[in-house]
């Protein structure tokens, strides 16, 4: 429920007000739902199978409110529902080969597909989060250009890089964004911080702002 309102919440910072919608389907579960797309499938944190309590501070009332199930075809529905209304230009979303987190892959998968059946052809930008001394791609240093993989899929993702120089203020603006995200605010595994201190010794510097590899 707290992540739910930090969605909402948090995008305030950037002075985008009425613009997030939760949908509310549940964390590691995207891949499962796509599998067999009829079926709801349950929470692992909560052992629920519905999204309507996760879209209680949503400004925009969704169709599928009314028979709220974690299924794929709902979050399909749920898309093309937003995509019809907004007519986005531009769509931002995960790169598929870039990031490793299933959710975020099969959300691509997701808002391509809901654009496919609509008929929509929207420009696609895919980001990567580049973590600071990350021992998975995107490898080399924060703050500079890496560049893609080979790609082989029809999907209508992106071949080209863009980098954007953000200004000081600009990255003061999400370090903020991500302190006010509660989730990266938990307490660091004994894990992580063994992992640290081997790579303090081997000489590698320590992150520039918060604890998690987000900041």
């Amino acid at each position: 429920r707290l992540r739910a309102w930090d969605s909402i919440a948090v995008p305030l910072w950037a002075k985008k007000q009425n613009c997030a919608i939760q949908l509310g389907y549940p964390c590691s579960s995207l891949s499962l739902m796509s599998q067999h797309p009829e079926i709801p499938v349950a929470s692992k944190g909560t052992g629920k199978n519905t999204t309507l309590e996760y879209r209680q501070f949503n400004s925009i009332e969704l169709s599928s409110n009314t028979q709220p199930l974690n299924t794929w075809s709902n979050l399909i529905e749920d898309l093309k529902e937003i995509l019809i209304n907004q007519q986005p230009e531009v769509i931002i979303t995960p790169h598929p080969l870039l990031d490793s987190h299933s959710d975020h892959q099969h959300a691509t998968f997701a808002i391509v597909q809901a654009c496919l059946e609509l008929g929509l052809t929207p420009i696609f930008l895919c980001y990567a989060n580049h973590y600071h001394q990350t021992d998975q791609y995107p490898f080399g240093l924060e703050n500079t250009d890496v560049t893609l993989p080979p790609y082989f899929s029809d999907l209508p993702l992106s071949d080209k890089i863009f980098s954007l120089e953000l200004s000081t203020q600009d990255k003061l603006d999400k370090v903020i964004a991500l302190t006010l995200m509660h989730d990266l605010n938990r307490p660091i595994k004994f894990k992580k911080i063994l992992r640290r201190t081997l790579q303090r010794i081997i000489g590698r510097s320590s992150y520039p702002y918060g604890q998690d590899e987000y900041f």
